[in-house]
C-alpha cells in the first residue's frame, strides 16, 4: 500500500485536476524515486492502482486514456486530512 504523504499527494492533485489527468501525467510529474516514503522503484502508475483498488479513486471511460476522479470516499479521506475537497 502507498505510505501516507504519496497518497495524500495524488489524492490532492486528482482533486484538483478532476477528471484531467492519466496515469501519464502522474508518471511524468512524478519520476521514480520522488517521495522519500516509496521505495525507488515504485512508479506513479502503481500508487494509483493502489488508491483505485482502495476505493479512493476511479477511472473515466475515456480514450485514448482514462482520467482519474476521486470517489466519496477519496473526498472523505481528504476531509480527515484536513484537506477541503470543495476547493481543490
Amino acid at each position: 500500500m502507498a505510505n501516507q504523504n504519496a497518497r495524500l499527494t495524488f489524492i490532492q492533485l486528482i482533486a484538483d485536476h478532476d477528471g484531467e489527468w492519466g496515469w501519464y501525467q502522474f508518471e511524468r510529474a512524478f519520476p521514480l524515486g520522488w517521495f522519500t516514503d516509496e521505495p525507488p522503484t515504485k512508479r506513479a502508475k502503481e500508487i494509483l492502482d493502489e488508491l483505485e483498488s482502495d476505493g479512493l479513486v476511479m477511472t473515466t471511460s475515456g480514450r485514448p486514456q482514462a482520467k482519474y476522479r476521486l470517489t466519496d470516499e477519496g473526498r472523505a479521506l481528504l476531509k480527515v486530512s484536513g484537506v477541503d475537497p470543495t476547493s481543490a
